[in-house]
């Protein structure tokens, strides 16, 4: 068998990054090649040597390539600093999921996750693996929920019973009743806000407001 070149190695990551792991170890340990399969693909980094993957300067020209998600591959020492895990966010804030649990109780590293968490797109919140206290922050909750309404599942019994962070939910997205607290889903005016934006958060409401004429009236017209 011919024996690979760095210039094919580099050619055929080029193409299809995956294919990291199907080199020999030597290009797998080798920047050049590795760079060039991680802009193909991030997800090639996990394929890199480990001294790539604790290299402090390498992570930083990965990112210029490519975005935040990778440090998911770093070693665990990178994935606990808190300047690559706050380069990492920044380029993504998805990458908040991935940075290392040590930093998870780190308020500054949450709030920048949740300030560049605002694509309307967004099915997740950083508010689901940071530590438990922020998830009874209401600050934090709050602006979590103004990004993604769904966000009020992740947060403490306390505030799913918070009656302006429950409107606020529903306010945007009606199905976010589901996570209300039973007191609140029995709630007529939050129900209401609920299902006139969308009919099937009925499913959620308390037995009592199910049956409720302005509730039904309002399924009715829609």
């Amino acid at each position: 068998m011919a024996k690979v070149t760095l210039q094919a190695a580099i050619k055929k990551v080029k193409k299809t990054g995956y294919d990291l792991r199907d080199l020999d170890e030597t290009f797998r340990d080798n920047e050049e090649v590795v760079l060039a399969a991680i802009e193909n693909d991030l997800y090639s980094f996990g394929f890199a040597s480990d001294r790539l993957k604790d290299d402090e300067k390498f992570f930083s020209k990965a990112l210029k390539v490519s975005r935040g998600d990778l440090i998911q591959f770093a070693s665990e020492r990178i994935r606990n600093d808190k300047k690559y895990a706050t380069k990492a966010v920044k380029s993504s804030w998805t990458s908040y999921n991935l940075i290392g649990d040590e930093l998870k109780a780190d308020r500054e590293l949450l709030e920048l996750a949740l300030d560049n968490n605002s694509n309307i797109f967004s099915n997740d919140t950083p508010l689901e693996t940071c530590a438990a206290i922020f998830k009874s922050d209401k600050e934090i909750v709050k602006k979590a929920i103004k990004n993604w309404a769904f966000a009020l599942r992740c947060a403490s019994d306390e505030l799913r019973n918070d009656r302006e962070l429950v409107m606020m939910a529903v306010s945007d997205i009606g199905g976010a009743l589901e996570y209300a607290s039973d007191h609140l889903k029995n709630d007529k005016e939050i129900v209401l806000k609920a299902v006139s934006l969308d009919p099937d958060a009925l499913e959620y409401a308390s037995a009592k407001l199910k049956k409720d004429k302005d509730v039904l009236k309002l399924i009715q017209v829609s």
